[in-house]
């Protein structure tokens, strides 16, 4: 069951008990975070027994999404995940690394001997900078759309890559949908 966070003191009881908590903060407007959200809605479904699950709409509730980045020390995104055990956050991952796969693999890392979760392409680490980021305030940066760290899973600034290791389509580097420019790399 994902239960709608609505005020810090809401949000101060859920990090006070034992369990895990999978805090999922959603932009209503957003279709990224609307891909993201119907994924964390799958995960919750098939494993409703592995943590406490929780929603914060960012835009309706603003200043409480706000407060939960300043909290847990985590800068803002939309979509989010944040999962919090045992005094902090573990893992957090934004936009197209929210999946049911990485999900699973997060929550899987606190059952294995006690271990931070192994990162999913994209995602961070509890105490991992954000790429892009010079302090905790600054947000990461921005590249097609996409966060920098997922740059960084995909091998430093290259677009995802088709089973043929070329560009998939709609998501090439600058230039346009699958479009590396003049330079004929991927093509």
């Amino acid at each position: 069951m994902i239960v709608a966070l609505q005020s810090m003191a809401e949000l101060e009881r859920a990090l006070r008990g034992p369990a895990p908590v999978l805090i999922f903060k959603h932009s209503t407007a957003c279709p990224i975070s609307a891909a993201a959200y119907q994924a964390f809605q799958r995960f919750v479904a098939a494993h409703p027994a592995g943590a406490r699950y929780y929603l914060v709409k960012v835009i309706e509730q603003r200043a409480l999404s706000g407060e939960i980045a300043r909290r847990l020390g985590v800068p803002h995104a939309s979509p989010q995940a944040l999962l919090w055990h045992r005094g902090g956050v573990r893992w957090h991952a934004s936009h197209w690394a929210i999946t049911e796969q990485s999900l699973a693999a997060a929550l899987a890392g606190l059952r294995v001997g006690g271990r931070e979760p192994a990162a999913a392409p994209g995602a961070r680490a509890a105490g991992t900078p954000t790429a892009g980021a010079t302090s905790p305030a600054r947000p990461a940066a921005r590249w097609g759309g996409r966060p920098a760290a997922h740059l960084e899973a995909l091998g430093g600034g290259r677009a995802p890559a088709d089973a043929t290791g070329r560009p998939e389509a709609g998501r090439g580097a600058p230039g346009g949908p699958g479009n590396w420019g003049a330079s004929g790399a991927g093509s």
